[in-house]
């Protein structure tokens, strides 16, 4: 059933900006901006989805982690980030979120988080009381979904569908998969992971060669893209 949720129809990104990563693959799900200076009041204690936002990505990818997320002119809470997994059917679940976290004054409050995320999961926001507030406004072609009570672990459907954009999103890393770099000279190596997503390697040199004799983990392993992979370096096989 698509509502028109009075209170929640123009609520948007302001501020957010999508950090980068150097080797590790992280990219941002959710809110990209741009900033406004537009704050409303939520007007439910339930859980705040981003479903569509044109130009910007609202699912993760691949599996990884959330690091870090950020909410715009939020007043009140405190507040928790959901993971948000489609369950098929029109339900969804929430099986996992961070712990509550108080806002600051201000455009942005950042907040550091350890969330793992699977291919194709939303994130989504739950405030404290129908009284907090997120900045935003209603750009053409995002809709959004909301849900009451809170989405659980138990599978339930949106209370209400709508125009509009939450002012939140998540910077989250994804995971890589370990290629085979034993028998590598250790620059090729090193760009074989970058080109995997993963992170820069840890080094243990023997001899002052420049080979990969071994590594850890091993070929064809998952792993998150901020671990580093452990090369041990050894003279060149004749």
């Amino acid at each position: 059933m698509k509502t028109r949720a009075a209170a929640l129809v123009i609520v948007a990104a302001c501020g957010l900006l999508a950090e980068s990563a150097a080797q590790a693959k992280t990219i941002t799900i959710g809110s990209p901006g741009p900033a406004s200076d537009n704050t409303v009041v939520i007007g439910i204690v339930g859980t705040l989805v981003n479903f569509e936002l044109p130009g910007a990505r609202v699912t993760a990818p691949r599996n990884g982690v959330i690091t870090s997320w950020k909410i715009a002119r939020a007043e009140g809470g405190p507040f928790r980030l959901q993971v948000v997994h489609p369950s098929g059917d029109g339900f969804w679940t929430s099986p996992r979120s961070t712990g509550p976290a108080s806002v600051s004054v201000g455009p942005v409050t950042t907040f550091r988080a350890n969330l793992p995320v699977r291919k194709g999961d939303y994130i989504g926001l739950l405030p404290t009381a129908a009284s907090d507030r997120v900045g935003g406004d209603a750009p053409p072609h995002a809709n959004l979904m909301t849900f009451t009570p809170p989405l659980s672990p138990d599978p339930m459907s949106p209370t209400t569908t709508g125009p509009g954009e939450f002012g939140f999103n998540a910077q989250m890393t994804l995971d890589c998969v370990v290629p085979k770099l034993r028998g590598k000279r250790v620059r090729a190596a090193k760009k074989a992971l970058k080109k995997a997503g993963c992170a820069p390697p840890k080094i243990k040199n023997k001899k002052g060669s420049k080979v990969v004799r071994k590594q850890k983990p091993k070929a064809g392993k998952r792993i998150r893209g901020d671990s580093a992979v452990t090369l041990t370096l050894g003279p060149k096989r004749k």
